[in-house]
């Protein structure tokens, strides 16, 4: 059993590394606005902007770090709805 909280920085460090969609300026711009938006926790990552068509497309060359990326519809308000992408997160030994 490791120690629980390096396990967690780990695990943060892993999802949050420039996945490799992302082109380093991409990247680089993505995240200035994650911060800046404060999104910046394990369940806002770059998956979560993906689009299936994107997905797919990445897949076909070999740069989809996360396949099992779901999408999803999700409602805010009457009027508005979208998509987002929802990666599973991976268990961590206990």
């Amino acid at each position: 059993m490791g120690n629980k909280l390096a396990d967690l920085e780990e695990m943060r460090r892993v999802l949050m590394s420039r996945p490799s969609c992302f082109t380093v300026t991409q990247w680089e711009e993505w995240s200035a606005f994650a911060m800046a938006a404060a999104r910046p926790s394990l369940e806002d990552y770059a998956c979560t902007d993906c689009l299936p068509e994107f997905k797919a497309r990445m897949m076909r060359c070999g740069r989809c770090d996360w396949p099992e990326t779901e999408f999803v519809v999700v409602e805010d308000g009457p009027k508005s709805s979208g998509i987002e992408g929802r990666r599973r997160i991976p268990i961590m030994p206990v």
